[in-house]
């Protein structure tokens, strides 16, 4: 008695097609949940930028001053009256010159160990109208300590009329923005570079869209990084985390 066995010689072309439409879904899925995974952080960074921005109305509502240029702090902020371990920069009281303006630092490519940028933050915690460094920090930059983190990593960093460094020595810095700007970075110094910067020029591009204009070098809100825009329009095939960003305030 003989028994014929049947070989298969592969794939049938309907089976290839169902395996070829399961594998496309799954790239579809995986592609989508990213996006959903994006989205969902650039708008947790636009909240906390407007936690921020109304934390300092609120700030100057009540002092008729901004934090981080308020000065005697020490006698009208309470938390930093009830002690004299309170409120203090390097040791000494954390003061600002009063002048109306945060004068923290203005090269983005810069750490912030200022008085007032560092301030900023202390005295809006002191004031209870924040919950993102501590009241008396010292001068170590950290994030969470020294400066508010981000919701993606990184974080926040107050300038005054932002500016990027000369390419030379001696060359004059090239303007940026004109007046207060929180800065986002992974890192407290560079900018704008891959390994120092948090978003790519989709997610960019999707932050301005929600807060401005959608121009990365006009506007509320700026982009940072040489590969992160070209001639005003952001490079949104480019996948890499090449962008920083600059959002204005008061």
């Amino acid at each position: 008695m003989s028994i014929s066995l049947k070989q298969h010689s592969g794939f049938t072309l309907v089976e290839l097609a169902v395996s070829m439409s399961v594998i496309g879904l799954l790239i579809a899925g995986v592609l989508q949940g990213k996006a959903l995974i994006d989205g969902a952080r650039v708008t947790s960074i636009g909240a906390k930028v407007e936690e921020f921005d109304n934390a300092i109305n609120n700030f100057v509502a009540l002092y008729d001053e901004l934090p981080g240029d308020m000065t005697n702090a020490q006698t009208k902020i309470p938390a930093c009256a009830q002690s004299t371990a309170t409120c203090l920069y390097d040791g000494s009281p954390n003061n600002g010159n009063g002048n109306g303006q945060i004068d923290g630092i203005s090269n983005i490519t810069a750490a912030d160990n200022s008085v007032e940028g560092i301030g900023l933050w202390e005295h809006l915690v002191a004031a209870g109208m924040l919950n993102e460094t501590q009241i008396n920090p010292g001068t170590t930059n950290i994030w969470g300590v020294t400066h508010p983190s981000s919701p993606i990593g990184g974080g926040f960093v107050a300038m005054f009329n932002p500016s990027i460094p000369g390419a030379n020595p001696g060359d004059d810095a090239v303007s940026v923005g004109t007046g207060h700007f929180f800065r986002l970075s992974r890192l407290q110094t560079g900018a704008g570079t891959v390994g120092t910067s948090m978003l790519t020029p989709s997610m960019a591009a999707t932050l301005d869209r929600k807060m401005d204009d959608g121009v990365p070098n006009q506007g509320r809100v700026l982009a940072i990084g040489a590969s992160c825009f070209a001639t005003g329009i952001y490079t949104v095939n480019n996948n890499t985390r090449n962008c920083d960003m600059l959002f204005g305030f008061r």
